[in-house]
């Protein structure tokens, strides 16, 4: 009985087949290897961008609600990332009667850095709003802090 392939003595594989299957096995993860990093990296760029999404709509909560009021002109104002994580207390809370009472923020629920940014798959977020005058009022830990 003729078989199609040959075999060695030992009945093992010959070392060309041997080369064929890892030379295969190669070319296969050339090919995925890439693919699948390239997936992983849409995925958290997508999660990124979903991150910035959310942090934008809870900003604009927040000014809309008037939740944070330092001036009490009736404007609402953006808060900072610590106070949207829940890390500090937002600077001030503006009522409906004039009063002070505190007002939970929408959350931004990502778990802050110690240098007060936010990570997300890798992306670090930070923010710096404007103060008066147009200057830089901080956000980060410890800054423009009240």
């Amino acid at each position: 009985m003729h078989e199609g392939r040959r075999r060695t003595a030992e009945g093992g594989w010959t070392i060309l087949e041997v080369l064929l299957v890892l030379l295969f096995l190669g070319l296969l993860l050339s090919i995925s290897v890439p693919n699948l990093l390239s997936a992983r990296q849409r995925n958290d760029e997508a999660a990124a961008v979903r991150s910035l999404r959310e942090l934008v709509a809870v900003q604009e909560m927040i000014r809309a609600a008037s939740v944070v009021d330092e001036d009490r002109d009736g404007k609402g104002e953006y808060a900072f990332l610590e106070e949207i994580c829940g890390e500090r207390h937002p600077r001030s809370f503006a009522s409906r009667d004039g009063g002070t009472a505190p007002v939970p923020l929408p959350q931004f629920r990502h778990k802050l850095l110690e240098d007060g940014e936010a990570e997300v798959c890798g992306y670090r977020f930070r923010l710096w709003l404007p103060g008066p005058g147009g200057t830089a009022a901080g956000g980060g830990k410890g800054e423009g802090a009240g």
